[in-house]
């Protein structure tokens, strides 16, 4: 099952945002296979959120990119080991399954550690330099490498200790034992004065080796307090397999950084790249998730991504470059970009996204909720100014009539309700007003934003004509184009004011009137960007070329 995100473009308006959630609903309905996640990338206006709000439903969530990060690669599965068990397991776990690290793990299941070859390698390294090495032994752990049995369970089922053999002459042994500054774990034959001194001395534990099927040890050992063991293979082989019987935890490296899952996937192939790690722990919310390897980071992943009311990665959430475009659902002219694979495009000249959402309920036979069909009809409603936008089409009536239908709805009323939700220009940001809807085009090689905002009076335009025009002039200036504009639309007059950045060039080419004190220019009759406005901006500037 694929999680694939369904989005409006940035800057959403009512009809990106319903579409998308809508989409959601139908695909998640006739595709049980994977999972439609709707999302937004920008903040929703106040008539959006009223429509959502009647409707009962959650906006969808705000996502800032759709980056690929380490979650996408974790390995959820990656193989576990308890803290205490044995290094042999470690290292047999590893071979068998052909990997390069290990989880360890504590009771409740906790991420400590990783262990991986590097730490197995260091530990083996270890074993042939330096001094006589001390180990960690767990006394359950013997029969887990050493064929055998436990016949005496010591008092101390956990301790440390050097190894030491008794194979030389009773003399030498006991010499070199008393040598040693910390009591040793005896590894020796069936020899009774050797295992004479390690009970005398009360050896923390002792594996014989060399007895016979159904042989008893040569003395004794009813006074002795530590472990005696039972080796079915030679001295020489147990010592070998012993030191592997200590526990994971004694070699795992725990300072390993962790990451967290929202980490960029860029980044955290940086932080490998640069290390000697073999991978790294990724947590969410401290909770340890899995882990990724060197190998995680041969392919970049890429989310699964559908586009409703745009076509053109650059309108669409940072990170659709690097996403699978697997859908676009749109109403706009098409300016997309090649795509990897072949893809489900459903684009058509009607007023509002929202209509070709309903239209693919209605082939896909899938009843439409009072709540969804809400959402849809304010969709059309929004991007056809209640059908009276040149953009409204026969199909678009078509789905405002049954949606109005199924919802009790009088167009007309819920229209004025929708619109009662502008707020007056003098009241907000000369900036966030144009970019709350902002699209950008190319043509002939001119970079052109224009913004577009609904209002109610066109009465306080004149006293904030200037910092709008400011506001114009610096964004170009941020984003690099040549020429900004915002389109103020009085929905209820059905007129519109444009407003620049002051490109003389350009403007004086275009075929409407400017105002008396020449700030802004009066369009009479035009509420659409997108049919009305913006080809004669392409007019303008093909008569320049």
């Amino acid at each position: 099952m694929s999680e694939i995100f369904v989005t409006g473009h940035q800057n959403p308006d009512m009809d990106c945002t319903v579409a998308s959630y809508c989409y959601s609903f139908l695909k998640n309905r006739i595709d049980p296979e994977n999972t439609y996640i709707p999302i937004r990338c920008g903040a929703l206006n106040d008539q959006t959120l009223e429509a959502f709000s009647r409707a009962g439903i959650n906006p969808p969530e705000l996502y800032k990119d759709l980056l690929p990060v380490v979650e996408d690669i974790v390995l959820p599965n990656s193989y576990k080991l308890h803290e205490n068990e044995t290094i042999l397991e470690a290292v047999q776990t590893i071979l068998d399954r052909n990997i390069s690290l290990l989880t360890v793990i504590d009771e409740q299941d906790s991420y400590r550690g990783i262990v991986s070859i590097n730490e197995i390698s260091r530990f083996l390294l270890s074993q042939q330099t330096g001094s006589r090495p001390t180990y960690e032994f767990y006394t359950e752990n013997f029969s887990k490498v050493i064929p055998g049995k436990i016949l005496k369970q010591g008092s101390q089922p956990h301790f440390k200790a050097p190894i030491m053999s008794g194979a030389m002459p009773y003399k030498v042994s006991v010499q070199r034992l008393k040598t040693l500054s910390q009591l040793p774990l005896l590894v020796v034959g069936n020899r009774k004065e050797i295992l004479a001194f390690a009970v005398d001395n009360q050896l923390p534990a002792v594996i014989i080796t060399g007895l016979e099927e159904h042989e008893d040890p040569i003395m004794d050992l009813s006074r002795y307090e530590g472990t005696v063991f039972v080796s079915e293979i030679d001295t020489a082989e147990s010592i070998r397999l012993l030191r592997m019987s200590s526990p994971v935890k004694t070699i795992m490296n725990a300072a390993i950084p962790r990451v967290d899952a929202e980490t960029l996937f860029d980044e955290a192939k940086v932080m490998l790249s640069h290390s000697d790690l073999r991978g790294l722990p990724i947590f969410r919310n401290e909770e340890f998730i899995g882990t990724v390897t060197r190998r995680s980071f041969i392919e970049r992943p890429r989310k699964k991504l559908i586009l409703i009311d745009h076509n053109e990665t650059g309108q669409s959430i940072k990170g659709s470059d690097d996403a699978d475009i697997l859908e676009i659902i749109d109403h706009h002219r098409f300016a997309a970009g090649k795509t990897r694979n072949p893809i489900y495009i459903s684009a058509k000249p009607v007023g509002s996204s929202s209509t070709i959402v309903y239209q693919h309920f209605k082939h896909e036979d899938v009843p439409i909720p009072q709540d969804i069909a809400l959402l849809l009809l304010s969709g059309i409603i929004s991007d056809t100014v209640n059908l009276k936008s040149p953009t409204t089409t026969t199909e678009d009536r078509k789905a405002l009539s049954y949606l109005c239908g199924a919802t009790g709805i009088d167009p007309e009323a819920y229209t004025r309700e929708l619109f009662a939700q502008l707020t007056m220009l003098k009241k907000r940001d000369p900036e966030a007003v144009i970019l709350s809807d902002f699209k950008q085009y190319e043509h002939d090689g001119v970079k052109v934003g224009i913004g577009q905002v609904e209002v109610t009076t066109l009465e306080d335009i004149p006293e904030l004509a200037g910092k709008y025009s400011q506001a114009l002039e610096k964004i170009a200036g941020e984003q690099r184009l040549a020429w900004t504009m915002l389109l103020v639309t009085n929905v209820l007059k059905q007129d519109s004011l444009l407003l620049t950045n002051g490109n003389r060039l350009l403007e004086h080419k275009l075929i409407y009137e400017p105002a008396a004190d020449a700030q802004y220019m009066l369009l009479p009759g035009i509420l659409s960007r997108k049919k009305q406005l913006l080809p004669e901006v392409m007019r303008a500037i093909s008569s320049d070329h």
